[in-house]
């Protein structure tokens, strides 16, 4: 995995818990969604034996005030520092999980992200970019 600077990590951070927020039609079904910032480990993916924490995770309960579900989509952001090689062994990875798979990537960076996953043959359901507004709003687009 990439270590990020310190503004990196703080750009990634708050790009994660922008797009979280993304997903108020899927909270009002029901869904969960979990964020897993760092080393935090909210909510995994996968096994239990052999459990990934993916940025974010969009999950349904099993039951009412459940805390272990099934995984609708999960998010990996990225920074410019971060889209390396590295982190595309992750991607694939999650890829692999079988559950829709987002790559959020910084505005410029959608051409680099595409040779990663073509060079890896990582399984990604979309890619968004994202961009600061004037002002500092995060804005998100689907890459076409």
């Amino acid at each position: 995995m990439t270590t990020r600077t310190t503004a990196g990590q703080s750009e990634h951070d708050r790009v994660v818990r922008a797009s979280a927020t993304t997903y108020e039609e899927w909270i009002k079904k029901g869904y969960k969604v979990s964020v897993n910032l760092g080393g935090e480990k909210n909510q995994f993916v996968g096994p239990p034996f052999n459990p990934r924490y993916p940025d974010i995770v969009v999950w349904m309960p099993d039951y009412f005030g459940s805390t272990s579900g099934k995984a609708a989509i999960i998010e990996e952001v990225e920074t410019a520092e971060s889209i390396a090689d590295s982190e595309a062994e992750q991607w694939k990875d999650y890829g692999d999980l079988g559950v829709k798979f987002l790559l959020i990537v910084p505005n410029g960076y959608c051409i680099e992200t595409l040779r990663l996953v073509a060079k890896y043959g990582v399984n990604v359901s979309e890619i968004w970019y994202y961009y600061f507004e004037y002002g500092g709003n995060i804005k998100f687009e689907k890459y076409e």
